[in-house]
């Protein structure tokens, strides 16, 4: 991933008999392409910084829901997922990293890459 941003851990607890752990992941494609359509166009140099740091594919949590796991976590909109429960996210499907997501027992480990010009990028369009 391009741009100037870092990786991190972030470690979530599932609350007893909660469905998941509060956060939606995006293909990073899909946000890509939906930025390079808008109309009026994006500017040049936001559109650059967005597709800097998340053209290298995967999965981007599009939502955080307050008083979650996620959230108590740390985890932010915009934070791309790069591995879950120590498995490579990056190159895997979205359906195969949906279905860690959703059979992690109660911990769930992510490594995230965390690029805040981007998310603030992206977040003003």
């Amino acid at each position: 991933s391009g741009g100037v941003g870092r990786d991190k851990e972030v470690v979530m607890l599932k609350v007893p008999g909660s469905r998941g752990f509060g956060f939606r992941p995006r293909l990073a494609a899909e946000i890509i392409d939906e930025v390079e359509k808008l109309q009026p166009p994006a500017p040049p140099s936001k559109v650059a910084l967005i597709t800097s740091a998340f053209g290298g594919g995967g999965l981007v949590v599009a939502k955080v829901v307050a008083g979650t796991p996620a959230h108590a976590a740390g985890l932010r909109k915009w934070d791309l997922i790069q591995q879950v429960n120590g498995r490579d996210a990056r190159n895997a499907g979205p359906a195969t990293v949906r279905g860690w997501i959703q059979s992690a027992p109660a911990l769930l480990p992510l490594r995230i890459y965390r690029n805040t010009a981007a998310a603030a990028a992206a977040e003003a369009l």
